[in-house]
């Protein structure tokens, strides 16, 4: 992928591990990019093992920051959630696709499981969530949390689950055995999602 194609990042979290690599793109970019980020990150220089989050000087002018707490639309129909907290002391916030009252969740790592994206998107948006992409935590053997969440997908309606990340496999089949097996799907690296595919 061309670096310069990318036309917005919309980091959504603040943990250093998921927010810390946005100089690696930067260093391959000719022209600045569009950065929608939590207030306060980036603040400074950053580094491997500096423990926060920045950007190196030979990068920044690369980044055109924009922080903002709320409802933001980087790219038109495609929305960032206002940041939440969730364990661990991390903010975490979601991207919405709003195809016609036709709701996608897409979710990072998903600690606050799928109640609160689900509930805030249909809430702003005043339509329902019938995609959830991305990540619920299960990173181990849960199987009660997983039926709290299929019971949560399965009380807003959402005819799709395209899962990854710290879902985990057995997190999946625990999902699956409450969802069914075609119900919830595997969505890692080299899957593509468009409105003609979901």
């Amino acid at each position: 992928m061309d670096p310069d194609s990318i036309d917005a990042v919309v980091i959504s979290q603040d943990n250093p591990d998921n927010s810390r690599g946005l100089d690696g793109l930067l260093k391959e970019r000719t022209e600045p990019v569009d950065i929608y980020a939590l207030p306060g990150m980036y603040a400074g220089k950053g580094g491997l093992f500096s423990g926060s989050v920045g950007i190196p000087d030979a990068c920044r002018g690369m980044a055109s920051l924009h922080f903002d707490e709320g409802w933001i639309e980087p790219i038109p129909g495609v929305f960032r959630s206002p940041y939440f907290d969730v364990s661990g002391g991390y903010r975490e916030a979601n991207i919405v696709l709003d195809e016609a009252k036709r709701l996608t969740v897409i979710s990072g790592f998903g600690a606050a499981g799928p109640e609160v994206p689900i509930t805030e998107a249909e809430s702003h948006f005043g339509g329902k969530v019938r995609t959830f992409i991305g990540s619920v935590n299960l990173t181990k053997k849960k199987k009660a949390v997983a039926e709290g969440y299929a019971a949560s997908f399965q009380s807003h309606g959402v005819q799709e689950l395209r899962l990854n990340h710290s879902t985990s496999r057995e997190g999946m089949t625990n999902l699956r055995v409450v969802l069914g097996l075609a119900e919830v799907k595997d969505f890692y690296v080299g899957c593509e999602y468009s409105e003609r595919s979901g």
